[in-house]
């Protein structure tokens, strides 16, 4: 991972690709989402920039299928993914703990922009998103590459039991006995009612379940909770008084 003046995070896994074709970040608390900001980096015009309402669900646009208007006018369209085979159209989603994912199939040049909070997660918002890039352009899970970015970590994530079950069950809990220690994930601590998920490690392992080969996945390794300095956190701030915490974010496009 390369960092530029601790603002812009670049997962190597997408570089170097011949042509530059693709550019992939993920944001720190500053510049955070600042549109401008983030289209200079990514050298695109700001109107080319698609993100949208993130409502916790399970659903994936398809960029295609949407107009050039409404990239550009509020309110876009209520999802938590979006992919594209467009070229010169960015995409983005927004995170304060929530894990930002950013998919590139390196053959038919799709990519794509996850938001997989607990709920989202639970849903299998990643596993749809690998889903829909096969249903929509015919991609092959072989052929993805995935960058999961900063998101708190079970260093700082308790919650409660149910919470783990409905993730163990998304990730393919039960399927990969090596994963596993008497029906509970190692990479998710249970330490009396409660349970320390580890958010990117359960998308990951959500990802391979859908045949994404293990080297294709980039784990970022930071917690937002654990790192104020850099990144903004829900948790972390809500704990502190703070009752709209600012946003970070995963951005991604294909120039050629």
């Amino acid at each position: 991972m390369t960092e530029r003046e601790g603002l812009f995070l670049y997962p190597e896994i997408f570089f170097p690709f011949p042509g530059g074709k693709v550019r992939a970040f993920f944001t720190g608390k500053i510049p955070g989402v600042d549109r401008e900001a983030v289209c200079r980096e990514l050298e695109a015009s700001p109107c080319k920039l698609f993100m949208p309402v993130q409502k916790h669900t399970s659903d994936v646009i398809v960029y295609e299928d949407c107009t050039d208007d409404e990239a550009a006018i509020p309110p876009p369209p209520e999802a938590d993914a979006v992919i594209t085979a467009k070229t010169g159209v960015a995409l983005g989603i927004m995170v304060a703990d929530c894990v930002p994912a950013l998919l590139y199939d390196e053959k038919t040049g799709v990519i794509g922009a996850v938001h997989a909070g607990w709920r989202g997660t639970a849903k299998g918002i990643l596993a749809n998103t690998i889903e829909k890039m096969i249903a929509a352009f015919g991609s092959r899970s072989r052929d993805i590459r995935i960058a999961i970015g900063p998101a708190i970590r079970k260093c700082c994530y308790e919650v409660d039991l149910d919470v783990l079950k409905q993730i163990e069950a998304s990730t393919g809990a039960g399927k990969n006995k090596k994963n596993m220690t008497g029906g509970i994930f190692l990479e998710h601590p249970v330490k009396g009612p409660k349970a320390y998920i580890d958010l990117p490690e359960a998308n990951r392992q959500q990802a391979m379940a859908c045949g994404v080969k293990a080297e294709n996945i980039w784990l970022s390794g930071m917690c937002t909770s654990c790192l104020p300095e850099k990144f903004n956190s829900y948790r972390r701030e809500f704990r502190l008084g703070s009752k709209a915490p600012g946003r970070q974010g995963g951005f991604i496009i294909r120039h050629s």
